[in-house]
């Protein structure tokens, strides 16, 4: 009896080592990148990562029968972050990131609950900060769900929180339900002996093909394992704390080795505070000689019941509109104004229009010059974008090596000189004439590459490049300097914010 119990032991231990490892088989063959500009990554440990437009979710999944079922890590709805600020005294302040993507409401204490942003809120100039004299015993943060076909029959979510009386400085951040953050589900097909997968919510009928793995495309897997590697260590580090500046810029956890605490301040000083102030007073956001610790809050209640904006007040928290209004337009005012005004900024000029994005771009290989486009005679002409074309190149900008009358054969650098990484904000405005204005901020070490950079290419185009496209192709007419510029056109206001959100969330 006692051999026959172990036999039965010894085989469903084989069996279930067989299934394991035929499953770990099976992650291991479908690994791989599926789809062009965007798409859906495999990776043999289970997990996804799901890229577009200026998009990256990641999940994990799973074989069920002949279909993958995939289930995307969701970031909470609401993240409160809190902080002494000794500087408000009785008032409290608090900054508001993220709310302008949806239908948001704040209740402070016992108020009425108002709107975050009006009605038809556009020209968003962050950041978005409000200050209050009362002291909050209680908010409650309300969102109503848009009526979307994947996003149907769910409630309309209120979460309250109750600080303790020692915080009055917060960081309040909506990260509003998007589709790809909902569940989906695969299969596989065979076209032609190619492997496509078809995803139950996106890339239509078609699917998405899986990429051969020649040199090119093991070069861009390894980038894709490296975006993987980031994202699994943020994974494994709770974030129970941010850090900002007075403008409410996020920064990296402060290191002994540059700051130093201060009981005065209540945050971390810079050792080098004394050093660069000429540089700080032109790029006030970018200023990390005091950073500010924001420790996460938990919400006491998150309201199941449905939230309803009915006996809300009238007024918004924040009001804004382009062009002229009865009502003045939300502003920042928390930079200061210096006797020595900064110099006029030379805005890049887009030589030509883009056409909407949507546009299907011409393909090239690989950036190799095409038969004849050598024989440019005019070394100073200039190169017009009509349509974004394709490049096997990362998202940044870059030098042009090579020019010809058709502009999908321009040849750009084989590496940016500056990538997404050196960009502090990218956000879409209009001017003084209601032209379209692509503002771009860069970080300090951006700001530094780019003043290298833009003094190398006066009187010369670069090419801005997101998502494997060239989107722009702008002239520098002066070096710039100060760690900030605009990009404007005669693009329409779509094409504008489009762009912005290709280049945003890195």
């Amino acid at each position: 009896m006692k051999q026959v119990l172990l036999l039965i032991g010894l085989f469903i231990m084989t069996s279930a080592t067989f299934a394991q490892n035929t499953t770990r088989e099976r992650y291991r063959k479908h690994a791989g990148r599926y789809g062009g500009n965007s798409g859906i990554c495999l990776f043999d440990d289970g997990s996804f990562m799901l890229y577009g437009y200026a998009t990256a979710v990641f999940g994990s999944y799973s074989f069920k029968e002949e279909y993958l079922q995939f289930i995307p890590d969701k970031p909470e709805l609401f993240q409160v972050y809190a902080h002494y600020n000794n500087t408000l005294g009785d008032s409290t302040r608090m900054n508001f990131a993220g709310f302008e993507e949806g239908k948001t409401f704040v209740q402070f204490n016992e108020e009425k609950q108002r709107r975050v942003f009006n009605e038809d809120a556009n020209c968003f100039d962050a950041p978005f900060v409000y200050q209050t004299d009362q002291q909050l015993a209680r908010f409650t943060l309300s969102f109503i769900r848009e009526n979307l076909w994947w996003d149907l029959r769910k409630s309309n979510p209120s979460w309250q929180y109750e600080p303790a009386k020692k915080y009055n400085d917060f960081i309040l951040i909506f990260n509003e339900p998007k589709r790809e953050y909902e569940d989906f589900a695969a299969r596989f097909t065979k076209v032609e002996g190619k492997t496509i997968l078809q995803l139950s919510n996106y890339g239509g009928e078609e699917g998405f093909v899986k990429q051969t793995q020649d040199k090119e495309e093991q070069k861009q897997w390894q980038e894709v394992l490296e975006w993987k590697r980031a994202y699994d260590e943020s994974k494994r580090t709770a974030v129970d704390a941010i850090f900002a500046n007075k403008h409410y810029r996020l920064f990296p956890t402060p290191d002994s080795l540059n700051y130093i605490w201060s009981e005065a301040t209540n945050g971390y000083i810079s050792r080098q505070a004394d050093d660069n102030e000429e540089y700080f007073r032109s790029n006030q956001y970018q200023d990390d000689r005091l950073l500010r610790k924001y420790v996460k809050l938990v919400a006491e209640n998150k309201d199941t019941a449905n939230f309803t904006e009915d006996n809300g007040a009238n007024n918004s928290i924040f009001y804004t509109v382009c062009g002229e209004d009865t009502r003045p337009s939300y502003h920042y005012n928390g930079f200061i104004t210096y006797e020595r005004e900064e110099e006029e900024r030379t805005p890049l000029i887009i030589t030509a229009p883009a056409p909407p994005l949507e546009i299907s771009p011409n393909k090239i290989a690989d950036q190799d010059p095409l038969p004849g486009s050598e024989k440019d005679s005019n070394a100073d002409e200039t190169v017009t974008l009509l349509k974004p074309f394709t490049v096997n190149r990362r998202d940044g900008f870059y030098s042009i090596e090579k020019k010809h009358a058709d502009y999908t054969q321009t040849v750009l650098a084989a590496d940016p000189s500056l990538t997404p990484k050196d960009f502090d904000t990218v956000i879409y405005k209009t001017g003084a004439h209601d032209e379209s204005i692509i503002e771009i901020r860069f970080n300090k070490a951006g700001a530094i590459k780019f003043e290298k950079f833009s003094k190398g290419q006066v009187g010369k185009q670069v090419a801005l490049v997101a998502d494997h496209k060239v989107i722009m192709m702008p002239f520098i007419a002066e070096p710039i300097t100060n760690g900030r510029i605009d990009i404007s056109g005669n693009q329409s206001a779509e094409e504008a914010e489009s762009i912005v959100k290709r280049l945003q969330n890195h």
